[in-house]
Order: structure tokens, then sequence, then C-alpha cells
């Protein structure tokens, strides 16, 4: 984000933090942020941009968007859409409050984009083609629009290998990570409740033996008084 993470704060919050919990949730970890627990510093500006795009990535799976311009299929004029790539699809809206959807770009795994040289006055094209549709886009510049041409090459390739986006295979890391420590730790706790019983079981079997062993040493002593 630009600015300093207060990882001493960081630390002292985990050392406080209740052992009954497996973590913080993304809900609880952006008010955290929001609040301004460990980002003292930063602009407040930057912080909530950030928090925005870790929540449409992570919550919403949106994985790019932003403005550019699209050439109709029956009039062939330009107009600025507010587009958003999510998983298997592409959206476009009047802006960017998602009030006013136009429509939908379905994608699948015979898709394709395709870069386009500057044609009609229009810089930066490129091209989505779909089975039945092709649709033709200007980005605001080069930069955008290599941008765009790869997250969407990115998501069509998944979508071939029938693998999930990167956020959403490493959150299911996490969660098999999670899983396996946890199973581990159980484990752990149960050789070690084993271990204490069969230790308690042999206190009790030598305490048993040392008292038989008095008991003995009692006896013989009486008998040697009686001698």
């Amino acid at each position: 984000m630009g600015g300093g993470w207060q990882q001493e704060q960081f630390d002292h919050y985990k050392i406080n933090f209740d052992d009954s919990k497996n973590g913080l949730s993304a809900w609880e970890l952006i008010e955290l942020i929001g609040n301004g627990q460990f980002s003292k510093g930063m602009d407040r500006q930057t912080v909530s941009m950030a928090i925005n795009e870790v929540f449409n990535e992570l919550i919403l799976d949106v994985l790019k968007q932003g403005y550019m311009m699209k050439k109709g299929h029956r009039r062939k004029n330009w107009t600025e859409r507010w587009f958003v790539l999510k998983p298997n699809i592409i959206s476009y809206y009047v802006s960017e409050d998602l009030k006013d959807k136009k429509g939908d770009i379905l994608l699948d795994e015979n898709c394709c984009v395709e870069s386009l040289p500057d044609k009609d006055g229009k810089k930066c094209l490129f091209l989505v083609k779909c089975f039945d549709k092709t649709f033709e886009i200007s980005a605001s510049d080069k930069k955008k629009k290599q941008e765009w041409i790869q997250a969407i090459h990115s998501t069509i390739h998944l979508l071939k290998l029938g693998s999930p986006p990167p956020h959403k295979e490493a959150r299911q890391r996490r969660k098999e990570l999670r899983k396996k420590q946890l199973a581990e730790q159980e484990e752990l706790e149960r050789q070690m409740k084993e271990l204490q019983a069969a230790n308690e079981s042999k206190q009790q079997e030598l305490e048993a033996v040392r008292k038989k062993l008095e008991e003995a040493a009692s006896r013989a002593a009486e008998e040697e008084k009686k001698r």
C-alpha cells in the first residue's frame, strides 16, 4: 500500500489473540486495518483503496476492472463502459456504480483475446472472440491494453485447464495447510495424554511397590524385635 506496516503492534495483538480461534476472518482483518490498527501514518485514501481491492478480489472474485471503450455491434459507435472481469465472465456497465449493466461476455475454453492495430482514430485496440460474438475494445493506453489482454488470456487459460483462479487456489492451499496443522496438533495432544497417562500409571505402580517394600521392612523389623 506504499506505507509502513506496524509489525510490532501486530505482534502485540497476536500475543493477546484468543487462542480458541483459528485465526482472523477476512472481515476482522479488513476492519482492523480500516480502523488504523496496523496502518498508522498511512494515507486513509490509500488504505481504503487497498481494502477495496482486497475485498473485490477475495470476496467478489473480481480479477480486474476499469473503464474502456467498446464498439457497438449494430450502430458501430464507440461508448465508454466500466468493465469487470471475473473467473468466467466479463460484465460491462454504464459506470462503476454497477447500477446499469449493459451486457456480459461469457468466457469459456473456446474464447480468445487478440491485439489489434490502431485504426479509424482508435488506439490500444484488442478483440475478445467468443463462439457467437466478437467484442472490439479500446483501452486508455498501451499499458492498460497489455494488462487487460494478459488478464483475459490468463482467465481463459485457467478455464481450459479447469483450474480455479490463483487467489482461490491459494485460499484452498491455506485451508488444507490449516487442516493438516490442526490434525498434527490433535495427534500430538493425544500422544501427550497417552504419555501422561502412562507416566501416572507407572508412578502408581512405583508407589505401590514402595509401600510394599516399606511394609516388608516394617514386618522384618517387628520380627527382629520379637527375637
